[in-house]
């Protein structure tokens, strides 16, 4: 998501890369967040870490910045669903808004996390939580709640009429963002540096930008917008009306007034696109069914790239600005396996927790450092890991 691709980079990168190498020497044998290892193997790329739970049984990671800060969400010891803060090996309960249960979705590189609380009428509102404080920004419906880095939160919820409505919230005054028509709805799906939000309104693709909505071209058929990059070029993905092929969807690109098709692989009928970088590196799905099995390539100046040449399950779930891609693939009909993908590559099998069976990956930071959740040994249950390079094997 476009809030996680423009963490850091250049300069900045190098120097936080520099920091982490120097801070995350080999963990002594003692310390619980230690990553697992089998002792007299090749050192494989990547290590494991379990990051625990909050007391319950399950736990599972949605994001990750730079600092190696991790949210999700995971039950408690009474079995409520809490949102979590993970950092140096401890994991820390957010609480709620006066409800039971809350969910973290998204953090930024200071350390500002948005997600959901019902609060204690039992309703369902996004949050912003800063400094060990946990602020209500109002009603939330479903869908995508993004946070930029100056801090600005984008959600979706019921205005006062209990149409659902895009809202944008800066320093502490929470904005409805309207619609394509007076009495329409709007979702919102991407936020951007720049305050910029994108989404859909009446089945129709928006950008909002300085209090304007402004509708994107379509194929005529159903469509939204899915990401914006802080140059303001968007991808999403529209239906065209039914042709000699039958009704398709095809993933797009808004460049200014200018709209292209990304294409889809071949003998597919169907793409969907998910993310765009600063770079102009679009993320796409692609698929030969009406919509599945997902197959993803990444799209660069009209070059289409497969992450996978095989006919398999590849559901990309994030893309860093260097086009790493992490996600899950499905070996078998019973099993899930987390990977990352990055140009040059085949795809990688990231490390199961020990006699676990099952993973996933949701997202990644620009230093490579992958967060999810994965099996334990023989439970259905999920914990929250992360996967981060292994300097064993990279020294090698």
């Amino acid at each position: 998501m476009i809030a996680r691709l423009q963490r850091c980079g250049g300069v900045a990168a190098t120097a936080v890369l520099a920091a982490l190498i120097v801070a995350c020497g080999s963990p002594a044998p003692s310390d619980p967040a230690a990553p697992t290892n089998l002792l007299g193997l090749p050192a494989p790329p990547y290590q494991i870490v379990d990051l625990g739970t909050l007391g319950g049984t399950y736990s599972s990671a949605a994001d990750v910045n730079t600092q190696n800060q991790v949210v999700g969400t995971s039950t408690t010891a009474d079995g409520s669903n809490h949102a979590f803060l993970w950092q140096d090996g401890v994991m820390i309960d957010l609480g709620t808004l006066g409800g039971t249960t809350s969910d973290a979705t998204e953090i930024n590189e200071s350390g500002r996390i948005v997600g959901s609380s019902t609060n204690a009428a039992g309703e369902t509102h996004a949050f912003l939580w800063a400094d060990g404080v946990m602020t209500d920004l109002g009603p939330s419906s479903y869908g995508a709640i993004r946070v930029n880095q100056r801090g600005q939160v984008a959600w979706t919820g019921p205005n006062a009429a209990g149409h659902r409505r895009a809202f944008l919230w800066t320093d502490g005054v929470a904005q409805e963002l309207g619609a394509l028509s007076d009495t329409g709805q709007s979702q919102v799906y991407d936020l951007n540096e720049l305050g910029q939000v994108v989404g859909a309104s009446d089945s129709r693709p928006f950008v909002w930008t300085d209090g304007a909505m402004r509708e994107l071209a379509s194929l005529g058929g159903l469509a939204w917008a899915a990401s914006i990059n802080n140059r303001g070029q968007v991808v999403g993905t529209s239906y065209a009306p039914l042709g000699p092929d039958g009704a398709a969807a095809y993933a797009l690109l808004w460049d200014g007034d200018q709209m292209t098709r990304l294409g889809r692989l071949p003998g597919d009928s169907f793409s969907d696109a998910k993310l765009i970088t600063d770079a102009g590196m679009a993320l796409v799905h692609s698929y030969p069914l009406a919509w599945y099995p997902p197959r993803p390539f990444v799209w660069t100046a009209g070059v289409m790239t497969p992450v996978a040449t095989a006919f398999q399950y590849l559901m990309a779930a994030d893309m860093n600005n260097l086009g790493v891609i992490v996600g899950e693939h499905r070996p078998s009909p019973f099993a899930q396996r987390g990977f990352v993908w990055q140009f040059g590559d085949a795809v990688l099998d990231l490390p199961l927790l020990p006699g676990g069976n099952n993973a996933g990956a949701t997202a990644l930071n620009e230093l490579g450092t992958i967060v999810g959740w994965a099996a334990p040994a023989s439970s259905s249950d999920h914990h929250a890991v992360l996967w981060r390079k292994n300097l064993l094997a990279a020294s090698k």
